[in-house]
This record gives C-alpha cells, sequence and structure tokens, in this order.
C-alpha cells in the first residue's frame, strides 16, 4: 500500500518530463518531489527525504521568479527548444545548433 505512494509521485514526475512550458514543468515536479517526501517519511528513507526536499525548494524558487517576472503566457518568451526546427530560441537570440 506504502509503495502506490511511491508510484504516483514516479508516475507524476515521468509525467512532469514531457512538459514543454518551464513553468508546468517545475510545478509537477515541485508536486511529485511532495509527494516523494510523503513516500520517503512513509519508509522512513532520510536521503530520499532531505534529496526531495530540496528539489522542492529549488523548483518553489524558480516558480516565484517566474510568476514574478509574468512570463507565463500563451506565447511563454522562456527559454525553449523548438525541436521541428532544431533551433533554440530565446528572448534575447537565436542561434543554430
Amino acid at each position: 500500500m506504502i509503495h502506490f505512494v511511491g508510484y504516483a509521485g514516479l508516475i507524476l514526475n515521468l509525467i512532469s518530463m514531457t512538459m514543454s512550458r518551464v513553468f508546468l514543468l517545475r510545478f509537477f515536479s515541485l508536486l511529485s518531489n511532495v509527494i516523494c517526501i510523503i513516500y520517503g517519511i512513509l519508509l522512513n528513507a532520510p536521503p530520499l527525504i532531505i534529496g526531495c526536499s530540496v528539489a522542492v525548494l529549488i523548483h518553489a524558487y524558480f516558480l516565484y521568479k517566474l510568476l514574478g517576472k509574468n512570463k507565463i503566457d500563451n506565447t511563454e518568451t522562456i527559454d525553449s527548444w523548438d525541436f521541428n526546427s532544431y533551433k533554440y530560441h530565446s528572448n534575447k537570440r537565436q542561434t543554430k545548433i
């Protein structure tokens, strides 16, 4: 039964890796790490608790920065990969790989 919590965290983490938007990736990663912290507490696994706690702090910090700069919109000005044209887009520069 406890392992279902771990599987939920794993599935949410895998879902976060499919996100193309940085905000959604960080948000779902943060949620999956919170679930993994709960899982670590249930298993009494300090390395899992510590590692996921650090990851939660990192994701929360960058989510705070993203929300503070109002960079979340439909066009998303956050750096992103465009795999169709194999170009890296940034709001300041554009270079070919």
